[in-house]
């Protein structure tokens, strides 16, 4: 196949899950919600623009960021190394803009899992699709409250649900519209999972649909690595008859761990690390988390 290089990462590796791994199945026929409800613009093409702010090309690039802060999140809040695992099915192109598309993309981490009950909490009521969790940005940290929610709305116009496993289950979510008034409402279907997984496991497949530009997918991960070395990394990159990329990162000591992590509230950081639009949905979030 033709040569491919990811420039500054040399590959990316795929081990067993023993975290969080988010995976959406894709179907064919993904659906857009023509209600002009704010509820049914955030599973809108154009709603969905808004809320990432990025073109639909970028979406998956959007959906790794947004899984790989959970994941490292997920980590920390338990007291424990980030230990993160990514394996991205893609298609050579060799374009300059867009070495590969991506056609699945898969996050699994070691934090302490999701219950049942947790996933009914975020998924069950797409009312609440707003942001009741308090916002923050860092560096390699976006806005955290909607994030499964709007990967959730980006999977639903690639069609097929959005499958979350941990806990023993597997959890496939997906959307569909209310007959009478028209909005979307999620679905949840629950099974035993035939993985061990020791915490959550996530994947978004987009095959077909132009969502996950390479080179984009290639920035993020690249940067997550270089600002975040209290965490360990393997990575896959598998491009078929193209050749396979893989990257496993050092491992990583407690002093690093302890140098690195962050800590304090949701607010931390400085100023000029918001953005004009982030900072809106901070203060959104925030509102919605205390209202007067």
């Amino acid at each position: 196949g033709p040569h491919y290089r990811i420039g500054a990462l040399k590959g990316i590796v795929s081990s067993t899950a023993v975290g969080t791994h988010y995976r959406l199945i894709r179907e064919e026929g993904g659906r857009r919600w023509h209600n002009d409800t704010r509820i049914s613009e955030n599973f809108a093409r154009s709603g969905l623009s808004n809320l990432t702010g990025q073109p639909p090309h970028y979406w998956g690039g959007y959906c790794l960021k947004e899984l790989l802060d959970n994941s490292i999140e997920a980590a920390e809040s338990a007291g424990l190394k980030p230990a993160v695992e990514v394996y991205i099915e893609g298609v050579y192109t060799g374009s300059p803009r867009s070495p590969f598309e991506c056609e699945t993309i898969e996050v699994r981490d070691d934090g302490p899992g999701i219950g049942e009950d947790r996933v009914e909490k975020i998924f069950g009521h797409l009312d609440m699709f707003g942001g009741t969790k308090r916002h923050y940005n860092l560096p390699t940290r976006g806005n955290q409250g909607n994030a499964l929610m709007t990967i959730l709305g980006i999977q639903s116009l690639a069609g097929g649900p959005l499958v979350v496993t941990s806990d023993g289950k597997k959890h496939e979510i997906s959307v569909e519209e209310e007959k009478i008034s028209g909005k979307p409402r999620a679905k949840i279907s629950t099974s035993p999972a035939k993985t061990d997984v020791e915490g959550t496991e996530v994947s978004l497949d987009l095959s077909g649909r132009n969502f996950g530009n390479g080179e984009r997918v290639e920035k993020i991960l690249g940067e997550f690595i270089a600002l975040n070395p209290h965490a360990s990394f393997d990575i896959t990159i598998d491009l078929g008859q193209a050749g396979t990329i893989e990257y496993e990162s050092p491992a990583v000591d407690d002093h690093t761990v302890n140098r690195f992590s962050l800590s304090g509230g949701s607010m931390k950081g400085k100023p000029n690390w918001f953005s004009f639009d982030g900072f809106k949905e901070l203060l959104k979030a925030d509102a919605q988390a205390d209202p007067i």
